[in-house]
């Protein structure tokens, strides 16, 4: 056992340690994170990298969206229902006050 440890630890010994190592392509030179930094201040602007839609993007929809009516059928609407319910509830008056009032008998 202590002679294969040995003969292993020879062969291992005897191996060049360089060719393990990763080749670099900027032996003696910057660090790469220097490199990639004065690179990415050279580089122009990519306008495509960020693209931030506008709040309102217009989407497509499968099915149809209703629009709303214009603001002024709204107020012309709602002042006709308002004039309606008024016409109404002065006719129930009328009636209430025709109905309490006492009849003549003869």
């Amino acid at each position: 056992m202590k002679a294969a440890f040995a003969v292993l630890s020879l062969f291992v010994a005897a191996l060049p340690v360089s060719s393990f190592a990763e080749e670099t392509s900027h032996p003696m030179s910057q660090h790469p994170a220097v490199l990639v930094k004065r690179q990415q201040a050279n580089a122009q602007y990519d306008y495509t990298a960020q693209f931030y839609p506008h709040p309102a993007w217009l989407y497509l929809e499968t099915d149809r969206h209703e629009m709303g009516d214009h603001p002024a059928v709204i107020v012309a609407r709602r002042a006709a229902e308002a004039k309606a319910a008024t016409a109404q509830a002065e006719a129930a008056s009328a009636a209430l006050r025709l109905a309490a009032k006492p009849s003549v008998q003869q």
